[in-house]
């Protein structure tokens, strides 16, 4: 058997002289595959949920078994207790981020801080205003106890806080 003739014919392993397209084999067009890949294109720019603890919604989950929620960030376990959608990002693999205190500690804000400077958008789906005293205006991402008071460490508990509220319990 002469394999180098074979192969150069492109009669080896089935293939004919006159190759169709491998479409032919579906039953389906390529113009099908095209229109669903625009459809998936179009799903992946739309912004994903980002929860309150700086993690994406995909990341949250809830457990029959422990009877809980919870929040699976890369390597870490977040310690978030309710999940809080409060932006839409469009790059939410930047939403991984570790929260070690309140404002520029906190994961949200490092998320958004990375997004912005991978130039993809953020969207907010709350109104921004202080979950304490209800002021509208500039807030800072905290994660607080259950009293309340503004923490250095993941508690699970997150709140937006305006600078006023944040300092007086911080």
């Amino acid at each position: 058997m002469d394999l180098t003739n074979e192969m150069s014919s492109g009669k080896m392993m089935g293939m004919e002289e006159n190759t169709q397209s491998a479409f032919s084999a579906f039953d389906f067009t390529s113009e099908d595959v095209e229109i669903a890949m625009e459809k998936l294109a179009e799903e992946a720019s739309r912004g994903k949920p980002i929860c309150m603890c700086g993690h994406p919604e995909g990341r949250h989950g809830w457990s029959d078994s422990l009877g809980m929620h919870y929040c699976s960030a890369n390597k870490q376990n977040c310690k978030c207790k309710k999940m809080t959608l409060v932006i839409e990002a469009d790059y939410a693999r930047v939403f991984l981020r570790k929260t070690t205190g309140p404002g520029p500690l906190h994961a949200l804000a490092q998320g958004i801080r990375e997004s912005e400077k991978a130039d993809k958008g953020i969207k907010w789906i709350v109104d921004v205003a202080c979950d304490r005293c209800k002021a509208a205006g500039p807030v800072s991402p905290c994660p607080v106890n259950q009293r309340g008071s503004v923490m250095y460490e993941d508690t699970g508990l997150n709140a937006l806080l305006c600078s006023e509220c944040r300092l007086a319990n911080g």
